[in-house]
């Protein structure tokens, strides 16, 4: 499949960004590939090629966008990054001609490449969603017994090891950083443990080099749910490289997305082929069947547009984090109110961010409060997200699992964060209204 050659559309003027910006950026100056990626590689595409020149995008709102019942435009806290439709026709057109729809067609071939080379991934296997990215990883390497998970992320995390008696989760509590706190995960390590699964929440990092360590010291496997974290490198060094394997998301809502999909990415290649094996009802060869598997292979239509994507993935991170700037830029008021802006996630870094997310903490009850902030936003048309609210310490299906006084911080948490828009298509208009409403309302409630 052709991909569209265009450059990266200037930033705009009005909209501040980092000083490093352009170092930060997925596909520049990549490392040399692994042979198994350069095995797999369709001819002639050299590392980093799909990102160092990005196609552009669109960075005004779609005239046709989300709308409420009176035609008001309303904001989301995301946009899906689409192609145009003739970058996808010849594609969608070669699928139908090929007749082959699924089942690790050509253009899942392709995008496994891709992937592995943009990725720096040794072995990858691509997979019909982010949960099935986690929940095939889980199955294909994580040994019986008690697994440690962060207490604030999202349920399909820790579906898995809630139903299957295989495992037992056990919910550690995280740090300010919103991440698994490794002295707490240290603490609950008991002769029971067999793994680590590890959030890189918002995008961040999760203090890789420390559970590395604590995984190595007490012989346990280490997962990580990068469900945020495409593109984000630590130190130029790509995240798929880090612990036994990643799990990836390839939701629509995700910053590269395959409308559906995942991948589980990593150096263990005998880890990765069990995944194949497992997303492909267990079967071991032509004959032979391995595992009791399932059905979780990625569909032809979805890998073109994936394909389709890619190429604007990088123009898309840079908007996102001109977005983040101008918030960090106007919001400082809320700050004197006691609001934490996610300075940590974009300033002076030790890793590459995405602009995954832009997640606002109110702490103060009896000030602004997280709830206000989601009202008076949504008044205007404007829809963040509690993400992640506190519906796993309210739910009995947790029960068993969860207490809010065992993870005391993430439960707070729960009740005090709201994700504000960030996306490439916010225009000057967009961020003047979410920031002045803001400003208005810490105003107000002074």
């Amino acid at each position: 499949m052709d991909l569209p050659e265009s450059a990266t559309p200037p930033a705009d003027p009005d909209l501040a960004s980092p000083a490093d910006l352009a170092a930060r950026e997925p596909g520049a100056a990549l490392p040399a590939r692994s042979r198994q990626a350069a095995a797999h590689r369709p001819a002639g595409l050299a590392p980093g090629e799909l990102l160092a020149g990005s196609s552009a995008i669109q960075t005004e709102p779609s005239p046709t966008g989300l709308r409420d019942n009176n035609g008001r435009r309303l904001i989301p806290v995301t946009v899906p990054l689409v192609p145009e439709f003739r970058e996808l026709e010849r594609g969608l057109r070669d699928v139908l001609n090929r007749r082959w729809l699924t089942n690790q067609g050509h253009y899942a071939d392709q995008l496994t490449a891709r992937l592995m080379t943009e990725m720096q991934a040794p072995a990858l296997s691509l997979v019909s969603s982010g949960t099935q990215a986690v929940e095939l990883m889980l199955r294909a390497g994580m040994p019986p017994g008690e697994v440690l998970v962060p207490s604030f992320s999202f349920p399909a995390t820790w579906n898995l090891l809630c139903r299957d008696s295989r495992w037992k989760p056990v919910f550690v509590d995280i740090g300010s950083d919103y991440c698994m706190d490794p002295a707490a995960a240290e603490r609950a390590i008991t002769p029971r443990t067999s793994g680590i699964l590890a959030v890189h929440t918002y995008g961040q990092p999760c203090h890789v080099d420390a559970l590395e360590a604590l995984a190595q010291r007490h012989d346990l496997r280490l997962f990580f749910d990068a469900a945020h974290a495409f593109g984000v490198r630590i130190e130029g060094q790509p995240l798929a490289q880090r612990g036994d394997a990643s799990a990836f998301s390839f939701h629509a809502t995700k910053v590269f997305n395959t409308v559906e999909g995942g991948a589980v990415a990593g150096t263990n290649s005998d880890l990765i082929a069990a995944v194949d094996r497992e997303r492909n009802f267990g079967f071991g060869g032509p004959d032979g069947q391995a595992s009791f598997g399932t059905n979780a292979k990625i569909d032809e239509y979805r890998c073109v547009h994936g394909l389709a994507v890619l190429p604007l993935v990088r123009a898309a991170i840079a908007r996102r984090l001109e977005v983040a700037a101008t918030y960090l830029t106007r919001l400082t008021p809320l700050e004197d109110r006691g609001c934490v802006l996610p300075r940590h996630l974009f300033e002076g870094t030790s890793w590459q961010p995405n602009g995954a997310y832009f997640p606002i903490r109110f702490p103060d009850p009896s000030g602004l409060t997280c709830d206000q902030a989601l009202q008076a936003l949504q008044r205007v048309g404007v829809l963040p997200r509690r993400y992640f609210d506190d519906r796993p310490f309210r739910s009995q299906l947790y029960a068993p699992f969860l207490r809010a006084e065992t993870t005391p911080r993430a439960a707070e948490f729960s009740k005090q964060v709201l994700c504000l828009p960030i996306h490439h298509e916010l225009s000057r208009d967009d961020l003047e209204l979410i920031c002045g409403t803001l400003r208005a309302l810490a105003q107000s409630t002074a």
